[in-house]
């Protein structure tokens, strides 16, 4: 549990190798481990279809939407379970664009901003992880932390939220 809160926010693909090749020392073949991520999948996406949205954050991704702000979610879920999951919640019609994993994080953030033509200096990432904040350190983005179950992220941070409601005038 340890390396899996130190880890939050990467893929389960990256957290179920890491156990078997770390923890246990073996080294199994992709196969087993593609199996592995679908036996987790099967167990974990029935309870994560019904969370709700974090309080404030609904409010949040509205009051953006309604500014015209591109609004994404990039998550280490893969990206059928991650649409199903918000689909549930109802936010599947609240983003622009849902990327899930593979690939990671540092990268897809890259990719958004590439094809959004945005600047690095004029995008917020908000995340609950070490992940989250390694990603938008690698571009250069700005990284807003709204604590959860998760280690905090290593480096320092410069701004803090209990709510998404903190961020808005």
């Amino acid at each position: 549990m340890r390396e899996v809160m130190a880890g939050f926010g990467k893929s389960r693909a990256t957290h179920i190798a890491y156990f078997y090749q770390e923890l246990l020392q073996t080294e199994p073949d992709p196969a087993f481990l593609d199996a592995e991520v679908a036996r987790f999948t099967a167990l974990c996406e029935p309870l994560c279809a019904g969370a709700s949205w974090r309080t404030g954050s609904r409010a949040f991704v509205e009051a953006c939407s309604a500014a015209g702000v591109p609004r994404y979610v990039l998550s280490g879920t893969p990206q059928a379970p991650l649409e199903a999951m918000l689909a549930s919640a109802g936010g599947t019609a609240a983003f622009d664009v849902i990327i899930g994993s593979p690939p990671a994080k540092p990268e897809s953030l890259q990719r958004i901003l590439a094809e959004t033509g945005t600047a690095a200096h004029r995008t917020v990432f908000i995340g609950d992880a070490n992940a989250d904040q390694q990603a938008a350190l690698h571009v250069g983005a700005h990284f807003v932390y709204i604590a959860s179950e998760a280690n905090r992220p290593e480096a320092p941070i410069a701004t803090e939220v209990t709510s998404l409601l903190d961020l808005l005038p």
